[in-house]
């Protein structure tokens, strides 16, 4: 086999993560061999990248694949294979544990060929199901709709795809350093904690829970619990001090519980470790989707510990921190407690109960009242191989639904339309072209340039009042700060840099236009002054 044997060209295929084998990343790429010399570039669901490498030992294949946006730098190794056309092997992000398997073959990806293909739907059911055979519960049964349905729509938007792809990968480093690093953390064992490994054994049983659980005590005098990442391996469960101390083995069966609850329920891999280029709107589905997935949790807890009244108890102690004995009334009077401040919440306005409650944990009279509903339905009675229940699934989802959209903030569902954008550029180059008392010839041909929709809107906006247009542009602003991601938002002041230097210097008032824009975007203010010294620097 000769270096030749490697053809140029367009190459297409896949790359996977070792942690999930079967989620097959579609990509494709150009290469061009110069001897034994490989250089190349392409795309794939984590932006654009190039290539630079080299063919030894007459097939053996080695490149750094570099991420132009992240910046991220990818080392692959792979054997070229003449008679089956194809290149595979394995690649490594440099200096880290997160590692997989690629395969490419030469040519164009053939039309209609689905390499899973990353719809919404797809990514939810990979998401969704990696631990479904851990268990005998139906855990589609058990999910919260609203959990689904919001699950659904935060896939559609590419930014957060890549948000959870990284800290996935994230999760990986962490898990490969190990859980026992903190000097505060001590692994429990049966003989020394039985009461917590009683309320562990009832979780097993009553999910036939086939992963190992390995449970962790930290010195902390709080209330709490965490699950870490699952992995094929097992299930590892963090209990405070706190928390051993005071819950009896109903209540720690419940805790235990719901912690299983997030694993088995994939809940890890939707987190987000920055938000920070995620759209306003996608940060706040985003949160909502932290609360549906407390209110799932919660329900795998109850099916560990199906006593309603213990389980309301604790989550109260959870959330409010009381524990002392003789101090926590009936679960009667707390969830007396909970109706009558869904009824307050009710009656308030959007923003303060927004301020009231907007958090994943200390909603808890929401949480209480969703636990009693799940526990009177015939959902609940099912899952546990029991006849009973006053409540339809149908009937709970919407009682469910009706308290979570109590608590979610009204712009929830805000959308953007393509004419607002239009509108928003023609308003803003508006600003920054007349910041010196008119429009330039070259001004004007740049904004032409930029398309007729934006030329459209310009005229239109040429036609409203100073007050008219600032009052517009300041509308449209906080629409587009909720429903477009820091890029796409980046991109727009960088648009408006073009008009700015296109006549020459930029003056004072153009900068100042150019910054009050960016500050209404929510960009950095002096992001438009960098892209402007980019423009006048030209290439290094």
């Amino acid at each position: 086999m000769t270096n030749s044997a490697l053809p140029h060209g367009q190459w297409f295929g896949f790359f996977s993560y070792a942690f999930d084998p079967e989620n097959r990343q579609p990509t494709e790429l150009a290469l061009e061999v110069n001897g034994d010399q490989i250089r190349g570039g392409g795309q794939d669901a984590d932006g654009h990248f190039r290539i630079e490498g080299s063919v030894v030992d007459g097939g053996k294949v080695r490149w750094l694949k570099k991420y132009r946006e992240a910046g991220t730098v990818v080392a692959y190794v792979g054997t070229w294979d003449a008679a089956a056309s194809e290149l595979a092997g394995r690649w490594r992000i440099v200096n880290s544990e997160v590692h997989g398997r690629f395969s490419l073959k030469p040519g164009s990806a053939p039309k209609g060929l689905d390499v899973e293909e990353p719809t919404p739907a797809k990514i939810a059911a990979k998401l969704s199901d990696r631990f479904k055979a851990a268990c005998s519960i139906d855990l589609d049964a058990l999910r919260f709709d609203g959990e689904r349905e919001m699950l659904l729509e935060l896939l559609a938007d590419p930014d957060f795809v890549c948000a959870i792809d990284g800290a996935t990968a994230a999760q990986q480093v962490n898990a490969a350093q190990g859980t026992g690093a903190s000097p505060h953390r001590a692994r429990l064992q049966r003989a020394i904690t039985p009461r917590v490994f009683e309320a562990l054994d009832r979780c097993v049983d009553a999910l036939k829970l086939t992963l190992p659980v390995t449970l962790y005590v930290e010195n902390d005098g709080s209330l709490n619990a965490c699950v870490l990442a699952p992995s094929d391996s097992g299930i590892e469960i963090i209990l405070t001090s706190g928390a051993i101390n005071v819950l009896d083995v109903d209540e720690m069966a419940y805790v235990l519980g719901h912690e299983i609850g997030h694993a088995l329920l994939g809940h890890h891999a939707t987190f987000v470790n920055d938000g920070s280029q995620l759209s306003g709107v996608t940060n706040l589905r985003r949160l909502a989707l932290s609360r549906y997935q407390e209110l799932s949790a919660d329900r795998v807890g109850l099916l560990a510990c199906p006593d309603t009244a213990k389980v309301v108890r604790a989550e109260f102690m959870l959330h409010s921190g009381i524990s002392a004995d003789g101090v926590v009334g009936s679960a009667d009077a707390i969830l007396a407690a909970a109706r009558d401040a869904l009824a307050k919440a009710n009656e308030i306005s959007a923003s303060d109960a927004l301020d009231a409650n907007y958090a994943t944990h200390p909603y808890g009279p929401m949480r209480t009242l969703a636990i009693d509903w799940f526990a009177r339905s015939t959902t609940f009675h099912a899952l546990r191989g029991a006849a009973g229940g006053e409540l339809s699934e149908a009937e709970l989802e919407k009682c469910v639904a009706d308290v979570v959209s109590v608590m979610n903030p009204t712009c929830l569902g805000e959308t953007v339309q393509v004419e607002e954008i239009f509108e928003f550029v023609a308003l803003a180059a508006l600003a920054v072209a007349d910041a010196e008392g008119g429009i330039s010839k070259a001004e004007a041909r740049t904004i032409k340039g930029m398309g007729p929709e934006v030329q459209a809107a310009f005229e239109r906006s040429k036609q409203l009042s100073l007050e008219e247009q600032q009052l517009r542009a300041l509308e449209l602003s906080e629409k587009l700060g909720l429903t477009l991601s820091g890029a796409q938002r980046q991109r727009i002041v960088e648009d408006l840099v073009t008009i700015a230097q296109v006549d020459g210097e930029v003056s004072e008032p153009e900068a100042m236009a150019l910054s009050g824009i960016s500050a209404l975007l929510g960009v950095t203010p002096t992001a438009a002054l960098g892209v402007l010294g980019e423009i006048q620097a030209g290439l290094d």
